[in-house]
C-alpha cells in the first residue's frame, strides 16, 4: 500500500518528461500532448482521492482487489486484437 503514491510520483514524472517525444511519435503539436498529459494527471489526482474515499468506506483490502481485478480486465480487453477492417 506504500508503493501506491510512490508509483504514481514516478508516473507523473515519466509522463511529463516523455511529452516531448510523446508529440513526435503521434506527430501532434506539443500543446495538444500537454493538454492530454494534464487531463491524465487531473484523472490520477482525483482517482487518489477517490481511492481514499473508497478505502475508507468499504475497506481498503476489498478497494484494492476489486481494483486490481478492474485494472486486469480493461487491460486484457485493450490489448484483446481487433479484426482487420481489410
Amino acid at each position: 500500500m506504500l508503493v501506491g503514491p510512490l508509483l504514481s510520483m514516478i508516473d507523473s514524472s515519466i509522463v511529463n518528461v516523455a511529452v516531448p517525444d510523446i508529440a513526435s511519435e503521434l506527430n501532434a503539436p506539443l500543446n495538444q500532448v500537454q493538454w492530454v498529459v494534464s487531463g491524465y494527471l487531473l484523472a490520477l489526482g482525483v482517482g487518489l482521492a477517490a481511492t481514499l474515499y473508497l478505502a475508507k468506506r468499504f475497506g481498503t483490502v476489498r478497494v484494492y482487489v476489486i481494483s486490481m481485478l478492474a485494472f486486469v480486465i480493461i487491460s486484457a480487453l485493450a490489448q484483446s486484437p481487433r479484426p482487420s477492417s481489410c
